[in-house]
């Protein structure tokens, strides 16, 4: 399992950190745990971008992944600040 000091190589290498930031931010306030919190994170990247489910379902807890569900990555702002 990646370090969170992986994760964050390893996203701004894919340049995904931004997004990954922002939907960490929108999990926690929705008052998910912070380990939650980036776990569901994690998660909406892959439905996002198209990363391996399976890593990211092995690191999920079941209340990351009904975060998800819940579709944050529809209040993610579109990059550059415009409308999705």
């Amino acid at each position: 399992m990646e370090t969170r000091g992986q994760i964050k190589q390893r996203l701004k290498a894919e340049g995904q950190w931004q997004e990954f930031v922002q939907l960490r931010n929108l999990f926690k306030a929705e008052e998910l745990e912070p380990r939650e919190a980036l776990q569901a994170a994690l998660v909406e990247l892959e439905v996002l971008f198209g990363q391996d489910e399976s890593y990211y379902q092995s690191c999920s807890s079941g209340a990351a992944r009904s975060a998800v569900s819940s579709g944050a990555a529809g209040r993610l702002p579109a990059p550059g600040g415009g409308p999705r």
